[in-house]
């Protein structure tokens, strides 16, 4: 499912506790013309993938989610072989990266994508626009998203290489404080209900 607000309701972005530099990052990102890229690192359990999928009830942007095994295709475009054969012209159909302009793509386990393929989405994401080049065709592309990614600390790290292509990279701290860990519980538990 690439977009994430299809009829659901999401935790709303004021609820979640615990988060702070994080909600700050996401806001930076979503007023700044100069912030293209946020990473959110954290533990399991860290609210990383909530507090992104909330940002659409503050937001006028949609969600839209970078599913995990997404190939080259599937971000950036392919050729329509269905319209190519009934007009006779080359054409191109829109990637996930086209779908989310002026929105928001969100990669959770954005460090288990590959690095080769990540690194030309930031690369795109980066520069406002993105370029495909497919079997003769090449075809250039606004790129204005926001690019979340959500990756587990505790699982494969990221190249520095790649952390360095993100605007603003933040970390959600373990909290030990019982009284924080019940408030999220709760919250999430009255919500849900």
């Amino acid at each position: 499912q690439e977009h994430l607000n299809s009829g659901t309701i999401d935790f709303p972005f004021p609820a979640v506790i615990g988060v702070d530099e994080a909600k700050r990052a996401l806001l930076v990102a979503l007023v700044s013309d100069d912030v293209h890229t946020v990473l959110i690192q954290g533990g399991t359990g860290s609210a990383k993938t909530t507090l992104v999928r909330s940002v659409s009830g503050i937001s006028d942007r949609e969600v839209f989610n970078l599913p995990l095994g997404t190939n080259d295709d599937q971000v950036f475009g392919i050729i329509d072989m269905e319209e190519t054969l009934l007009s006779g012209e080359r054409r191109m159909m829109p990637g996930i990266l086209e779908k989310s302009d002026l929105n928001i793509l969100h990669a959770d386990d954005v460090n288990l994508i590959d690095h080769s393929l990540l690194d030309q989405l930031l690369e795109s994401v980066n520069r406002q626009k993105a370029l495909v080049e497919r079997e003769g065709i090449s075809r250039e592309y606004p790129c204005r998203t926001t690019f979340i990614g959500t990756m587990n600390i505790s699982e494969n790290p990221m190249s520095p290489h790649l952390l360095d292509r993100f605007d603003i990279c933040v970390r959600i701290p373990v909290t030990d404080d019982m009284d924080i860990r019940y408030q999220i519980v709760r919250r999430r538990v009255d919500f849900d209900a």
